[in-house]
């Protein structure tokens, strides 16, 4: 039930987003994805769903979500709401202007000086992504135990090229010792804003600092271009990545408060959000940690019921225009 992905990242309220890529890009990241409730939804385990990108607002009546599950048979929906939800997690971002962002920690720079002796970042093309950027692909989908993945098959990594990696906003840089990609960044810019919807790098190159390079050129290259005002690289995932949030933090990305809300089957619904239940799968979580750490997933559980408390609290949501819908 872990919600983390490919280094999948955020939306928030913007106009719509064209499904069709977004679908197709979770889809050759191994992960069953679909359009549903005027949002893209994705698999996260075997039991769980997530509405991305992970800050895209949903709209959807708490009914609507409830019966989404029925139909999908999942037993947990992940998402993030406009309204109070009884947890709030970190947006990182960074905004164009002076004093917009956080400042980029000292070693984080001293790691960028040394990064920039030996590489350099450029904008590459759909097409040469499919072959200069296999190795980072296999190394990220290796490192989360998903070694097989449609992107890493030749056919599927073409196709993508020339649907979903075509289409109007997304772009790809790539940072390079030499002729060899060893990261790359794939953004997609919409209504002034630049969302990171993967980062990917070649483990064999780590000790170039490859991503912290990547980071730091496009702070300023993005937030340089007269049509981009902000650069966002992904909430605080449930349960949270501490390493990688230090990480973004490090790099100068400021954070802003994100509502996350988790809702479960109906079926087990009167069960699970209680506040017996919450209770009790946190001592549960905090008990099994020191010995198996899939137990962080549990988190996901103890939110159904402050989420159902503060939901029902500020009343259903009604439905109006969605952060991701259709074409």
């Amino acid at each position: 039930m872990r919600e983390g992905s490919a280094g999948l990242a955020n939306a928030s309220t913007l106009p719509a987003m064209p499904s069709e890529p977004l679908v197709a890009l979770y889809g050759a990241a191994g992960y069953e994805a679909w359009l549903d409730l005027g949002t893209v939804w994705r698999t996260a385990g075997r039991l769980a769903i997530t509405a991305e990108p992970g800050g895209a607002l949903s709209d959807a009546a708490l009914s609507e979500i409830r019966d989404l599950l029925r139909r999908r048979r999942r037993l947990a929906a992940i998402f993030c709401t406009k309204r109070p939800s009884g947890k709030s997690v970190p947006l990182f971002h960074a905004e164009a202007g002076p004093g917009q962002s956080g400042s980029a920690k000292r070693q984080f720079l001293q790691q960028v000086r040394k990064a920039q002796a030996g590489c350099r970042i450029t904008q590459i093309s759909p097409d040469d992504w499919v072959s200069l950027a296999l190795d980072c692909d296999r190394s990220a989908f290796r490192r989360q135990g998903t070694a097989e993945v449609p992107m890493l098959r030749m056919p599927e990594r073409e196709s993508l090229a020339q649907t979903a990696l075509c289409a109007p906003g997304m772009e790809i840089f790539g940072c390079f010792a030499g002729d060899k990609l060893i990261a790359y960044f794939l953004g997609l810019v919409q209504a002034q804003v630049c969302h990171g919807l993967l980062m990917h790098w070649d483990e064999a190159f780590a000790a170039w600092h490859p991503t912290q390079l990547l980071y730091h050129e496009l702070m300023t290259r993005q937030l340089g271009r007269p049509h981009i005002n902000e650069l966002r690289i992904g909430r605080q995932s449930v349960p949270p990545n501490e390493g990688l949030d230090r990480f973004k933090r490090n790099a100068g990305f400021a954070s802003r408060p994100c509502h996350v809300a988790v809702l479960v089957h109906p079926w087990v619904a009167p069960v699970l959000e209680t506040r017996l239940a919450s209770l009790a799968l946190n001592r549960l979580r905090k008990w099994l940690l020191p010995h198996w750490s899939g137990a962080a997933a549990l988190e996901v559980l103890e939110l159904a019921w402050p989420s159902r408390c503060a939901l029902q609290n500020s009343g259903d949501p009604t439905r109006g225009p969605s952060a991701v819908g259709s074409d």
